[in-house]
């Protein structure tokens, strides 16, 4: 079986305009679909160290894909003409949990049961004995109140609408 290898793609342009940035990525996002985000870019040596965060995708044409990095987060100029690794941090499910209009989300108090439960988005655990001793519960998922607050009220990515 072959072993998954991450797209590499190389920044084109950057450019600010407020507390927004656009970035032009250049190359094949395979295998997955156009414009995932949110995402990074991250170093090609060790996959993990965070070179640009790209919040909101915005359009591809052929293998050019704009983005929008949101609420002041700075991409380095000098990113400009190197090549990253692009890595989403969410599968699509995940977002479409997030979007759901139709879920409905109550505030609980997790079961002091010693079990526990993770963050969908953040990965943090919630359980009666931990930080987050209650979070938003919809159908067996949970969020913590930060991340509920920030991604499904928020909308700190602005996916809801586009």
């Amino acid at each position: 079986m072959p072993s998954f290898v991450a797209p590499v793609v190389e920044i084109a342009t950057v450019t600010r305009s407020g507390d927004i940035t656009e970035t032009v990525v250049r190359g094949s996002l395979d295998p997955y679909k156009d414009g995932f985000a949110p995402s990074a870019l991250y170093d090609i040596e060790t996959q993990r160290i965070e070179a640009a965060q790209l919040h909101r995708y915005i359009g591809s044409i052929d293998d050019r894909h704009t983005f929008q990095t949101l609420h002041g987060v700075v991409i380095a100029d000098s990113c400009v003409a190197q090549r990253f690794v692009f890595r989403p941090w969410h599968d699509q499910s995940d977002l479409d949990i997030v979007v759901d209009p139709s879920r409905t989300w109550t505030l609980r108090q997790y079961p002091d049961n010693g079990d526990h439960s993770h963050c969908l988005l953040t990965w943090e655990t919630i359980a009666a004995n931990s930080d987050h001793k209650q979070g938003y519960e919809s159908d067996g998922i949970w969020l913590t109140e930060d991340a509920y607050k920030k991604y499904v009220i928020d909308d700190y990515y602005k996916i809801k609408n586009g």
